[in-house]
């Protein structure tokens, strides 16, 4: 078969697609690192490997799309491999990986294209004559499909689950026993998906309207929020370095984030004239929008513990020109509690579970023990801070994760140990977030009520005065 003869001397000395080989490097670095999120390697290699905006929006399409999909990939080529697919190199596996998703996601790739990508790649990343030859071989085969491979009919649930969004089979039956598998399936399957990038309206500066309307002379049109007012949907894919390249996001007329993020601000409903902390600030997401929904009248501390996030946190208050919030430390903001804070507001350090479908990667460097290790972290953070809310006063606890390790278990062990906190009343939540507030527990959860969205748990505790 000529899928099994070695390629050519004249094949072999082309260079590799940029795009294609920036989006490589980046996911060779992410099987060898647990530190490093795909956002900012491809940063990184873009730095060094400039690439045009189309050539950015394929690289990182790549990225993402195998980062999300890689279980379901895997299945396409691994009956094409003559050993196991656990024993095959690094290289192969990620040549092989972007192959497949070229051939079964993505459009307008013609097979002849992606073999010879796939070589070029193969011998751009140092792999010699006979493993470019297998390279050669395998996609070769592998474009020769029309139909994709599917899993088994009688797969279990937890299996489904990782072909939607290669998620580990343990986070996979945790998502099934937290939600049942007819959501947790919907979740897998939304979390393979794109997400929607949104913007928050700062409406000190512009309205909804005004924004968006600059923004569809820029060809970049949007759509209102489902959850939050201020929230503008990006219609567009591949816009975000043209907004960040604009002069709104430069006069500081919105930040990006996305709508379940937002909510949480909104159930702190920051009142004029109160004193409220934000113990976990950096990068600022939240702390600014409390100060854009208290219109300047409300005195909030932003506290955050690392230097470089405080740099971060610092950028962020300026270009958005937030009235009324001042920075601190964790220690600072504990001791300048005075007569007590009338609310704080902790986003926890936490998983990240809910945010799956922006850092897929996320999901293979977690392990249950992890889990615990950040839900102890959590309670010394809560119980830390409990002490200098006034009495009525009110903690907002919130994660971007779903799991009760991280969420109704700590907050359970944490009433049960002071008594003189509870659960708000459903009476003291925005009446737009209800439906979203679990009536047995009282916690507002956006999954699976909301799959579009991040995966945030927010609960409020109030003193008893």
């Amino acid at each position: 078969m000529s899928s099994d003869k070695p390629i050519s001397a004249e094949r072999s000395s082309q260079a590799p697609s940029p795009p294609r080989l920036v989006a490589a490097r980046v996911l060779l670095s992410l099987l060898l690192s647990t530190t490093y999120d795909a956002s900012e390697l491809l940063e990184a290699q873009m730095h060094t490997t400039p690439l045009e905006p189309r050539d950015a929006r394929l690289a990182t399409a790549l990225v993402m799309t195998v980062l999300r999909r890689s279980a379901w990939l895997d299945l396409q080529f691994e009956d094409l491999l003559s050993q196991p697919i656990e024993q095959l190199d690094d290289r192969a596996l990620v040549i092989l990986r972007m192959a497949a998703a070229q051939h079964t996601l993505m459009d307008r790739v013609p097979p002849h294209a992606i073999t010879d990508d796939s070589v070029r790649l193969a011998v751009g990343l140092g792999m010699d004559r006979y493993q470019s030859g297998f390279i050669n071989a395998v996609v070769r085969r592998l474009t020769q499909r029309k139909d994709p491979m599917a899993g088994p009919a009688d797969a279990p649930d937890w299996r489904r689950i990782e072909l939607s969004c290669s998620l580990p089979q343990w986070i996979g039956r945790m998502m099934i026993e937290r939600f049942g598998p007819e959501h947790a399936q919907a979740l897998g399957q939304a979390l393979a998906e794109e997400p929607v990038l949104t913007l928050r309206v700062n409406r000190l500066r512009n309205t909804p309207e005004e924004l968006a309307e600059e923004l569809a002379r820029m060809e970049i049109p949007t759509e209102p929020g489902l959850l939050s007012p201020d929230a503008l949907r990006v219609s567009r894919s591949g816009a975000l370095a043209e907004l960040l390249a604009s002069p709104a996001f430069a006069e500081g007329r919105f930040y990006i984030q996305d709508e379940a993020s937002q909510a949480v601000a909104m159930v702190v409903a920051p009142r004029p004239g109160e004193r409220i902390l934000d113990y976990c600030a950096a990068p600022g997401g939240k702390a600014t929008h409390l100060a854009e929904l208290a219109r300047g009248e409300a005195q909030i501390t932003a506290a955050e513990i690392s230097p470089e996030r405080i740099k971060f946190l610092k950028e962020n208050i300026e270009r958005l020109g937030s009235p009324g919030v001042e920075l601190s430390t964790p220690a600072g903001a504990i001791a300048l509690g005075g007569d007590g804070y009338d609310a704080v507001l902790i986003d926890a350090p936490c998983s990240a579970l809910g945010t799956l479908r922006r850092h897929p990667e996320v999901a293979r460097r977690l392990s249950r023990a992890g889990l615990r290790a950040a839900a102890g972290l959590q309670r010394v953070i809560i119980d830390s801070v409990a002490p200098v809310v006034r009495p009525g006063g009110r903690i907002i606890y919130s994660t971007c994760s779903f799991t009760h390790f991280e969420n109704r278990d700590l907050i359970t062990d944490f009433l049960k140990a002071n008594p003189d906190f509870q659960h708000a009343p459903p009476e003291t939540w925005p009446e737009a977030f209800l439906h979203l507030r679990d009536s047995d527990d009282g916690h507002m959860r956006t999954w699976p009520a909301m799959p579009t969205v991040d995966g945030f748990e927010v609960a409020m505790l109030i003193r008893n005065g």
